[in-house]
């Protein structure tokens, strides 16, 4: 009866920290460059909480309406009630500037255009595979199954949000605490 309980045990703490037995490996194949700090997985969604730069700037960091426009190629740059969007083809990004930081910060992005290319090469029409090698050092068990991946910072709100279909990136969400004029589309 006690080793029926230390086994019952062990299985509720494994199952219970959200990572499972099947994805044990995933910390381990992480790139450094992700800084990695947590992950989960639920259904069809694997969710990693990371620190990385990259989540706050996918697109680089830009310091002038110059830069922004320049680093966007084949989209339209406008703006709306006071903030820049990018826009091409049911797709926009939307950022706001920030005196303090002395640059251009995301509000929001809604991509399903393949345009919109970021800085790790990430970008829609990519296979699942490509966008994983983007984060782990090899393949990760049950990669297949998964039809959404999140990543989250560690540090403050921002959401990378990619959706899968048939193994092939087709919607890309970047959403933060940014409150600004969020419900308004170009």
């Amino acid at each position: 009866m006690l080793k029926l309980t230390g086994v019952f045990l062990l299985l509720s703490i494994t199952y219970s920290s959200g990572q499972g037995v099947v994805f044990s490996d995933i910390k381990s194949k992480a790139k450094e460059s992700l800084e990695l700090n947590d992950y989960n997985f639920t259904d069809d969604t694997l969710k990693l909480v990371a620190s990385t730069k990259f989540l706050y700037y996918p697109f680089g960091e830009f310091h002038h309406v110059k830069e922004l426009k320049k680093n966007f190629i084949n989209v339209q740059y406008t703006e709306k009630e006071g903030l820049p969007y990018v826009i091409a083809a049911n797709s926009y990004i939307k950022f706001f500037y920030d005196v303090d930081k002395d640059s251009f910060e995301l509000v929001y992005a809604k991509i399903s255009n393949p345009n919109f290319v970021m800085t790790n090469g990430i970008k829609i029409g990519m296979t699942k595979k490509e966008l994983f090698d983007t984060y782990f050092t090899e393949a990760i068990d049950k990669m297949d199954s998964i039809k959404v991946l999140t990543v989250e910072s560690a540090l403050v709100g921002i959401w990378h949000y990619y959706t899968f279909e048939k193994n092939i990136l087709v919607s890309i969400c970047l959403d933060t605490d940014y409150q600004l004029n969020k419900g308004i589309e170009p």
